[in-house]
């Protein structure tokens, strides 16, 4: 789901659907964590899912990490073009959905497990691949997010 704010920064509109491959409402944090004893494995597999969830950005994101926003290579979106940014807090991320509980979003198999949220305010203002905008800022899924080098 990508939430886009106007010029003022309010809320434009939440796509939910974009061009039939984006994202809904969800979940708030990653599963198993900290678990040991009987559900070891389960817990182990939940440190394998947060490994693979960072690999984007790692675990160390806060406030002010400077982030390239990327294309999708199989599809024209999100974005119409990459562009650079600033995640903004004080929530980082903003949350943590499970796709594999949304059958209803289309995304590839290998997208179906916890997916990061960040919100990200755009260096320049942006248009999403339909052509709507401009868009100031928004919530964005981390496999679209790359780290950026800092500016100064």
């Amino acid at each position: 789901m990508m939430v886009l704010l106007d010029d003022f920064g309010q809320r434009q509109c939440q796509l939910s659907n974009l061009s039939s491959r984006h994202h809904a409402a969800a979940h708030d944090s990653p599963p198993l964590f900290g678990r040991s004893g009987p559900d070891a494995s389960e817990a182990e597999l939940a440190r394998i899912i947060w490994s693979l969830m960072t690999a984007f950005l790692g675990d160390d994101v806060e406030p002010g990490t400077r982030v390239k926003v990327v294309r999708d290579p199989d599809w024209a979106g999100p974005w119409r073009q990459e562009f650079v940014g600033t995640i903004e807090g004080p929530a980082v991320p903003v949350r943590v959905i499970n796709l594999a509980e949304m059958p209803e979003v289309n995304v590839p198999d290998a997208d179906r497990g916890p997916m990061r949220e960040f919100f990200v305010r755009f260096d320049e203002p942006q248009q999403d691949c339909d052509g709507t905008g401009p868009y100031y800022a928004a919530v964005i899924w981390e496999k679209y997010l790359r780290r950026a080098a800092r500016l100064g």
